[in-house]
């Protein structure tokens, strides 16, 4: 993380949050598979703003993270839409901070027992939202139409693909995804990449969510894979079984469990 540091932002896009015109603060926070770069913008006493930016091209776009946002930031705790907007080459999308650390931050922390029940939480939250309410559409039918987009357009990197799948194509992923499909989706709203890096921890308790820009209505083990892997991942693997007694998962699914895990290849 670079701290104290100042850049150069488009006057358009800030002025209207820093008044007296100086220089914001930047804590530069991650830059992610997307390529999208999320900053902190501190500006005196005033509260801390976050801007992700990305150049634009194909992907999920910050515009439809920021129309995911504005639905859930009603019912979740997200971050609030301040602006979305575009030039020529990048496209910004600047919010309000949410307090909180990420779990994967706490991975090897001496709290690491409240990992699982904190992500048990999230997932009962987002997933006891209304599907009917729900305008975003993230079932398979889209999931695999869009992963198809981005193998024809050469936009997956199978170097990053998990042990499991070394020496598969993008292509190989994509049919045996389509060969094993599930004959069914138990669809509820889900936040579509639902890993430690981005649910946040603040005192011991559920602080809120980020990058929901796959949010949408899609089958619980779309969450549920990602959040098991993820553990796995941060070398918690035994909190596993916890996770899924503490969210309420009496039998698990292990075809959809890996199903699931190998759709994120794609993504």
């Amino acid at each position: 993380m670079t701290e104290n540091a100042e850049i150069e932002l488009p006057g358009w896009l800030l002025d209207e949050w820093r008044p007296g015109g100086q220089p914001y603060l930047v804590q530069t926070l991650t830059t992610g598979y997307s390529g999208a770069e999320v900053l902190r913008l501190n500006y005196h006493d005033h509260s801390p703003l976050v801007l992700k930016m990305r150049k634009l091209g194909p992907g999920i776009t910050l515009k439809e993270e920021a129309d995911r946002l504005e639905w859930a930031c009603k019912r979740l705790p997200t971050a609030e839409v301040f602006s979305y907007c575009a030039d020529d080459v990048h496209e910004f999308l600047l919010m309000t901070n949410i307090r909180g650390v990420s779990l994967e931050q706490h991975a090897n922390a001496p709290e690491v027992d409240a990992i699982a029940h904190v992500l048990a939480d999230g997932l009962r939250q987002i997933h006891g939202l209304s599907v009917a309410d729900c305008p975003f559409d993230e079932t398979l039918d889209i999931k695999l139409k869009r992963a198809e987009e981005g193998v024809l357009a050469n936009l997956v990197s199978p170097e990053q693909f998990a042990e499991e799948h070394k020496g598969w194509s993008s292509q190989d992923i994509l049919q045996q995804l389509i060969d094993t499909r599930p004959a069914d989706e138990d669809l509820v709203v889900t936040h579509g990449d639902y890993c430690l890096p981005n649910i946040l921890m603040d005192n011991g308790r559920l602080a809120g969510f980020v990058d929901l820009g796959l949010f949408g209505i899609a089958d619980r083990y779309q969450d549920l894979a990602l959040a098991s892997r993820s553990l796995e991942w941060n070398n918690n693997a035994e909190q596993i079984p916890l996770l899924f007694k503490a969210y309420g998962l009496e039998t698990v699914d292990e075809e959809k469990l890996k199903y699931y895990q190998m759709l994120d290849e794609l993504y």
